[in-house]
């Protein structure tokens, strides 16, 4: 008797309240002032004539849940889904446990007992803030009005759908239990980590029932509800942890736990499990594709539920290929980790994606850097494009001359940035500095530039994580700041763009569940951030690496550019480049940060090793049903200013090996660019360790080996009374349309006729910790 009279207690104050709730409601999404003129009909109206049938509850959940999203591959493949981790059963309203009911209730809807599907006190108090704002900032929704939005409406943020969601909810409430409807909430509700409900989120974070909860774990398991993204407590353990706090403080403020109670689950922070192994034919791109549509907005809830059709940008055949090319060069499971990222740099889209080696193990991709759950890597010196880059868009010139002594000193307490072979070259071109890879040429060149200016340049390229003005040091310049070889790869596709800078994308199109046409990305507009010139002098100097300089390994018979990067000790080890239709980037590393020390056959890896060569089979296979086509021809630049007259001695390989015999003429040195006075460094990082020019270490497994490095020419006459070197300096340029053939190297030029020789014995010394 006592249920059926609070049923109908409930009855009579829904019909009381809803027209003055309606009228609350419209003011709230209105932000406007509002006067509301109450006239109660005579007689008053029944309740099915007021509000009408209520929807089927129990069929709404059944139907609204476990509607898995299907991704697909470029060539409509299915390549996975994003489905529930847990299967879904719902939980009834009887075995629901009154620890689960009291955390919902106390941080959700403390009222959720007494009102009738509407707060109304809630409703005025969020329409006060909404006033003051001038924009809908807060809702003052129930759990039942939340449950209807969910199951019964849109979502969208009109008057129309809350005055729809209003009139839903006193039906609910006029027809069901209060705990039916807060087990259909719980049943419903999104938890993060691919669980839907209740039951799902108890097994998958505690492996328990749901009846076993402690109020410790039903507090954290709360706490997710508002953010499962942010609240996550296997992503985010902290913010998870002062959610529970708070679920927990609102337990005892509302009067559902004691405080000894909530004392003692304060001292008893829940266990949470690690995530079960799912077997995934491409886990690190899926993980990209899950977190790049929840960056552009998709809600989680959607992503696992909402029954939809991704079609990404993924091509299957490239994607196995950069998988069995990184197998192939380090077939040992205890073999460094490498990533592998290949992009369409005129869309954007991304083909392949290879973010490690263990994703079963470790669940980060290193693809992604920070944002992939780990941590950037130094780019060494394939960061050295950026430099010149910015060189060539203030006017610089290939011939262009710069310093290449063998040390530099930067910076106020006493840091030295060292060339890899401790050696000195006089002068060189801006050209040959990039084939060789020389440290302190262009770390004079960054300081010429403008340290500052020169990391907002490789922001403005896609390297998001450069320092501020302010705490930018010497280093930067060779590249001791962390990025990702997602961000590389799209940086590097400016180049390639002719200038242009594409976002990087996985995804073409979302579809709903009837087949229309959500969200569509191939249209992709982007944005010029260098000039057309400047791209085809940075493609023109690049293709001399891979020609002639470091980066010969990445030679696959096709127009190449690219640069090598390698950092201290070997600690990591890059190749990133392009031809006219892709461009990749390839990071070999440690994830402990381990120097590369006799991998695979190669004493030491640097980018014109291992990761050079993972590349070149990358593109060998990118290219297979792919037209051979040229780079544009670079613009003939000339220099500056005339050329200084040098003391540079012949240019030798930077690769380490036997002592060599170096003769050189003693002049007074010359510079025709003074490194400026040394500015702070205090917070600069360690100094980038580039790598071992033209030649990487020989491998003991067969393989093509790189190209050698021709010796610089020299025509020397002699006659019976005087020694006369002569060299006429000749620079071409290339222009290529199809095959390339190679640049002519420049010669130098220098006549004496009193010449000092002094014979110096040099021994290569391996790089500085």
């Amino acid at each position: 008797m006592a249920d059926r009279h609070h049923t109908i207690r409930r009855r009579l104050v829904a019909v009381m309240q809803l027209p003055v709730l309606l009228a609350v409601v419209a003011a709230l999404l209105s932000g406007g002032l509002f006067v509301v003129a109450i006239q109660v009909p005579s007689p008053v109206p029944t309740l099915d004539l007021l509000l009408g049938p209520s929807p089927d509850l129990k069929a709404a959940v059944r139907d609204g849940l476990s509607e898995p999203s299907l991704v697909l591959a470029s060539d409509g493949s299915v390549i996975g889904r994003f489905r529930p981790e847990e299967r879904f059963v719902p939980i009834s309203a009887e075995t629901l446990p009154d620890i689960v009911v009291d955390a919902i209730v106390a941080a959700e809807d403390g009222s959720f007992f007494e009102h009738a599907g509407i707060d109304a006190a809630a409703v005025a108090r969020a329409a006060v803030r909404n006033l003051r704002s001038g924009d809908i900032d807060q809702g003052g929704s129930t759990i039942t009005q939340q449950l209807v939005k969910k199951l019964f409406t849109d979502g969208s943020r009109t008057a129309r759908r809350k005055l729809e969601e209003a009139r839903i909810a006193l039906q609910l409430e006029r027809d069901y239990d209060k705990r039916e409807i807060l087990a259909a909430y719980l049943n419903t509700v999104f938890f993060g980590e691919g669980a839907v409900g209740i039951r799902a989120a108890s097994r998958t974070y505690f492996r328990k029932p749901v009846s076993q909860l402690s109020l410790s774990e039903a507090a954290l398991l709360t706490g997710i509800i508002p953010a499962p993204s942010i609240y996550n407590p296997r992503a985010d353990p902290e913010a998870a942890e002062r959610r529970r706090q708070l679920v927990l403080d609102r337990l005892v403020d509302s009067g559902r736990a004691t405080a000894a109670e909530v004392a003692e689950a304060r001292a008893a922070p829940p266990i949470v499990h690690p995530p079960r192994k799912a077997i995934e034919k491409y886990p690190y791109f899926m993980d990209y594709v899950r977190r790049w549509l929840i960056e552009v907005g998709v809600a989680i809830e959607d992503l696992y539920q909402g029954g939809l059709t991704i079609e990404t940008t993924l091509d299957p055949r490239l994607q196995d290929g950069a998988v069995a090319a990184v197998a192939a060069h380090l077939p040992d499971p205890d073999h460094p980790s490498a990533s592998v990222v290949v992009i369409d740099p005129e869309s954007g889209a991304v083909r392949a994606l290879v973010g490690g080696r263990k994703w079963q193990e470790e669940r980060v991709n290193l693809a992604l850097g920070r944002r992939g759950g780990g941590s950037g890597h130094q780019p060494g010196s394939s960061f050295k494009p950026f430099v010149l880059a910015l060189a060539y868009e203030r006017g610089w010139s290939t011939l262009d001359m710069v310093p290449a002594p063998a040390e530099l000193p930067v910076g106020t307490e006493g840091h030295v940035v060292h060339n890899y072979s401790r050696r000195g070259y006089g002068e060189v071109t801006l050209a040959e500095a990039t084939r060789r890879s020389i440290n302190t040429s262009f770390v004079a060149l960054g300081l010429e530039l403008g340290l500052g200016d020169l990391a907002e340049f490789a922001r403005s390229v896609g390297l998001d994580r450069m320092p501020s003005r302010d705490d930018v040091g010497e280093s930067l310049a060779i590249g001791a700041y962390e990025v990702s070889p997602l961000r590389m790869a799209t940086a590097y596709g400016v180049f390639a763009n002719e200038g242009v800078k594409v976002t990087a994308r996985p995804v073409e199109r979302i579809l709903g569940p009837d087949g229309q046409v959500l969200e569509a990305w191939t249209n992709s507009m982007g944005q010029r951030v260098v000039s057309v010139d400047t791209a085809r002098l940075v493609t023109h100097t690049l293709r001399g690496v891979v020609e002639n300089g470091t980066g010969t390994a990445a030679d696959f018979g096709r127009p190449v550019a690219g640069k090598t990067g390698t950092t201290n000790d070997y600690r990591d080890a890059w190749f990133v480049g392009y031809s006219p239709h892709l461009v990749a980037s390839v990071w070999v590393g440690y994830a402990s940060n381990e120097p590369m020390h006799q991998v695979a056959g190669v004493a030491n890896v640097t980018g014109g090793s291992l990761p050079a060569r993972i590349w070149r089979d990358v593109m060998v296979v990118a290219h297979e049903d792919l037209a051979v086509a040229g780079f544009p021809a670079a613009p003939e630049r000339p220099r500056r200013e005339p050329p200084t007259p040098t003391t540079a001695p012949p240019l030798p390989p930077e690769e380490p090996g036997p002592p060599t015999t170096v003769t050189t003429t003693t002049l007074p040195p010359t510079t025709t660019m003074p490194p400026r006075s040394p500015s702070p460094s205090a917070t600069a990082p360690p100094e980038a360790e580039p790598e071992p020019d033209l030649q990487p270490l020989p491998d003991p497994v067969p393989e093509p080996q790189p190209k050698p490095e021709p010796e610089p020419t020299t025509t020397t006459t002699t006659t019976t009374t005087t020694t006369t070197t002569t060299t006429t300096t000749t620079p071409t340029t290339t222009t290529t349309t199809t095959k390339p053939t190679k640049p002519t190297k420049p010669t130098t030029t220098t006549t004496t006729t009193t010449t000092t020789t002094t014979t110096t014995t040099t021994t290569p010394r391996a790089p500085e910790d």
